[in-house]
């Protein structure tokens, strides 16, 4: 499976759960916080090709690209989107005083090979 495929993959998995409870997600004065799980000087798991901290932004910045442009009631905050490194406490501080209804932090695992 290729780096965009298996991205891509992710980005849809994400919008068909947002999807299956537009309700509630795309209701009025929902908050979502998406994490871009690593970055700056924490690269996270690191392939032949890519690092984590890169492919979690990436991911994040289309999400919620995907979910303003289908969910336009959604408030939708990032703890990052540029690569700085966010502390664990930070990221949880932003989706606490955000009053987030939901949280999603992105993480990307690398494949022994390559793969």
């Amino acid at each position: 499976m290729t780096h965009c495929h298996s991205t891509n993959l992710i980005i849809l998995a994400l919008f068909a759960l947002l999807a299956a409870c537009p309700q509630t997600v795309c209701s009025k004065d929902f908050t979502l916080v998406i994490d871009a799980g690593h970055g700056g000087n924490d690269p996270g798991a690191i392939g032949t090709y890519s690092k984590e901290k890169n492919i979690n932004l990436n991911v994040a910045l289309k999400v919620g690209e995907l979910i303003r442009k289908n969910c336009e009631n959604v408030k939708i905050i990032f703890t990052r989107q540029t690569d700085v490194f966010v502390p664990l406490d930070d990221r949880a501080d932003i989706a606490n005083k955000a009053k987030a209804d939901l949280f999603i932090s992105i993480h990307t695992n690398a494949l022994p090979g390559g793969i």
